[in-house]
């Protein structure tokens, strides 16, 4: 099946079901439970539309639709998350350009101390030329602490990495990568206030490509701050962010997203 055929139809398939980085925009005193069985998540749809020009001649505009949902079904030993996200844009009278991604990951034994994770990803993003980037791995999660007002966890993980770039220097030829990697993250939670929050993760992943001869290393973050206007009604700014030193590619080494917006929980 197309990939991108896939993450849309998951999207939109979440969407429908709740009528409604990686950082997850759920409720944490819901997943961190272990008394519980049920089905938590959140979703956001953004629209964007501007014609800020320099000038009454300039013509200068930007257009973007973004759809994420957030599934956890948490249980009494295990909690298995979703993820996905798209979104479309296009600028100055160009073709729509789009760009997604599904998450799907299972953390084992959620109340321990040192617990297990597995999971699996698929992503694609026309604007960086990716055409498509499939992962999964496996590994451990220690938890340092875990409240409503403070979590702190680490996990490494060992994965398995394909990506396949489109050269727009060369008609129909695409670059490909199939490497084991290393990863790595760090993520924290603060309750700031009864109604902020502080989220981030940090992540770092790195593998020897043996037909380049040298590692590739990429460093990521993730960080959100979030403000209760109502009861399931929230206020979010985010910050995102991504460096590889030696992209397959040669595009930006760094990229970075600064977004704001509504989020519904259930």
């Amino acid at each position: 099946m197309n990939h991108r055929f896939f993450i849309v139809l998951l999207a939109f398939v979440f969407f429908h079901f709740q009528s409604k980085s990686q950082i997850l925009n759920v409720d944490r005193n819901k997943v961190l439970t272990d008394t519980a069985k049920f089905v938590t998540g959140s979703v956001s749809l953004k629209f964007h539309l501007d014609n800020s020009n320099t000038t009454p001649e300039s013509k200068n505009s930007y257009i973007s639709v973004e759809n994420r949902n957030d599934l956890v079904f948490v249980g009494l030993k295990n909690n298995y998350t979703l993820i996905s996200q798209i979104k479309y844009f296009k600028s100055s009278g160009g073709t729509f350009i789009s760009a997604g991604y599904g998450h799907v990951r299972a953390n084992l034994l959620k109340m321990r101390k040192l617990s297990y994770e597995v999971f699996t990803q698929i992503q694609y993003d026309k604007n960086r030329f990716m055409d498509n980037r499939f992962l999964f791995g496996g590994g451990l999660r220690w938890k340092f602490s875990n409240s409503d007002k403070k979590g702190l966890f680490i996990g490494t993980a060992f994965m398995y990495e394909h990506e396949k770039w489109d050269n727009p220097e060369v008609e129909n030829r695409f670059i490909v990568k199939d490497l084991p990697k290393f990863s790595s993250y760090i993520s924290l939670h603060l309750k700031t206030s009864s109604t902020t929050n502080f989220q981030t993760v940090i992540y770092y992943q790195t593998g020897y490509d043996p037909k380049s001869g040298y590692m590739r290393n990429r460093f990521s973050y993730d960080i959100k701050f979030e403000i209760s206007m109502i009861k399931k009604l929230r206020f979010n700014i985010k910050f995102t962010g991504t460096y590889e030193d030696k992209p397959i590619y040669p595009i930006n080494n760094f990229f970075y997203t600064i977004e704001n917006g509504l989020i519904w929980k259930f």
